[in-house]
């Protein structure tokens, strides 16, 4: 508590009301450097915490198309996704 005392005896006893205004106006500058520095920090904060990644979204397929094989033993399906319709037998016998 020193330091201040001889701050305020050098400047302070000769000038109050400026040193009031100087001390006034130093402590809110501290302050408000302070204040604007935690705000920084919490928005880099907010920021790492609030990022979400955007949903890629893809469209189904709405069948499954032609399918084909060729060779004995083969089996080909064809149709619409969850109802397959099996073209031949995997002995080589064509399905009726």
């Amino acid at each position: 508590m020193e330091w201040p005392k001889i701050i305020y005896e050098t400047i302070g006893a000769k000038h109050p009301v400026l040193s009031l205004i100087a001390a006034s106006l130093l402590g809110a500058f501290l302050f408000g450097g302070g204040w604007w520095l935690i705000g920084e920090q919490y928005k880099r904060d907010a920021e790492k915490l609030h990022v979400t990644p955007s949903p890629v979204v893809t469209p189904a397929p709405s069948s499954t198309g032609s399918a084909t094989a060729n060779g004995p033993g083969s089996v080909a399906n064809s149709g619409t996704i969850g109802t397959l319709n099996q073209k031949s037998e995997p002995n080589g016998d064509q399905k009726k």
